[in-house]
C-alpha cells in the first residue's frame, strides 16, 4: 500500500511541477489555459483553470498506475510528460493583434470571426438579373482607459478580446493608460492583465456608428499574473464603465 501511495504521489508531483512550469514560462500560451479556454468556447462548459489542473494531475496519476510504474522516479517522470502530450495535443494558437488603423481595413477584415460578419449583402438590379453588392459596415472606435490609483501609466498592459462564450479574438500589448482598437459592432468581454494589479473583464456592447469609450479601474494586487489567471471562472462579467470624453 505504502509503495502505490509513493508512485501515486511522485505521478502527481511531477504532473504539478510541469503544469506550474508552464503557467510561469508561457503565460498566454499555457496549455492548461488553452484546454480551459477550449472548454468554454467548444463544449459551453464554464472550467476554471484549476478544475483542468486537478484533472491533468488525476491523469498523471492514473497513467502511473497504468503503465504500471516501478519506481517513484519512474512515476515522477511519467507525471512530468502528461503536461508534454497535452501540449501535442491542443496547439497553441497566437491570436492576431487588435485593429487599430481604419486605413488597413483588409487586415481588419481578416481578424473578423465567423458569427460576427463585416459585410452586409444588399441586392441591385441591372439589366433583370440580380446582382449582389456588399455593403462595408463601419468598424467601432473603442478607446480604452486606465484607471491606475496613483495616476501613473503602465508599463505593459495586455488587452484580450473575446466572444461571450470565452473563445479568443484578438490580444494586443501595449504601454501607458490608453489604448484604441476597431471592432465590429457587437458583444465582447474586453479583458485587461497589468503586473501588480488585478485582472479584470467587462462585457462591452459596440453600436455601429457609436464610438465605445470604457474605464478600467484597476485595484493593486500582490498575486502574480499566472496564479490569478487560475481562478478565472469564466462566468460572465459585469458591463464595462462608459467613459464619457
Amino acid at each position: 500500500m505504502k509503495h502505490h501511495f509513493n508512485i501515486g504521489l511522485a505521478g502527481a508531483v511531477g504532473s504539478l511541477i510541469g503544469i506550474f512550469a508552464d503557467l510561469r514560462q508561457k503565460e498566454h500560451a499555457s496549455a492548461i489555459l488553452k484546454l480551459s479556454n477550449t472548454a468554454a468556447a467548444s463544449l459551453h462548459l464554464a472550467l476554471p483553470p484549476f478544475l483542468t489542473i486537478a484533472f491533468v494531475v488525476a491523469a498523471g496519476v492514473f497513467i502511473c498506475f497504468l503503465l504500471e510504474a516501478r519506481t517513484a522516479r519512474h512515476a515522477f517522470f511519467t507525471g512530468l510528460g502528461v503536461l508534454s502530450t497535452v501540449m501535442v495535443l491542443v496547439p497553441y494558437e497566437v491570436p492576431p493583434s487588435l485593429q487599430t488603423r481604419t486605413s488597413n481595413l483588409g487586415a481588419f477584415e481578416s481578424m473578423v470571426q465567423p458569427g460576427l460578419p463585416l459585410l452586409v449583402p444588399t441586392v441591385a438590379f441591372a439589366q433583370s438579373l440580380p446582382v449582389v453588392r456588399q455593403a462595408a459596415v463601419e468598424p467601432v472606435e473603442v478607446r480604452l482607459t486606465l484607471r491606475i490609483p496613483d495616476g501613473s501609466a503602465a508599463p505593459k498592459a495586455t488587452v484580450t478580446l473575446r466572444t461571450l462564450d470565452g473563445k479568443v479574438l484578438a490580444q494586443s500589448v501595449f504601454t501607458g493608460t490608453e489604448f484604441v482598437f476597431l471592432q465590429p459592432p457587437g458583444e465582447y468581454v474586453v479583458g485587461l492583465e497589468v503586473p501588480g494589479y488585478s485582472i479584470t473583464s467587462c462585457v462591452a456592447t459596440l453600436q455601429s456608428g457609436k464610438s465605445k469609450w470604457i474605464d478600467v479601474p484597476l485595484q493593486p494586487s500582490s498575486v502574480p499574473l499566472a496564479a490569478q489567471r487560475l481562478f478565472q471562472t469564466g462566468a460572465r462579467p459585469g458591463a464595462c464603465l462608459d467613459h464619457k470624453p
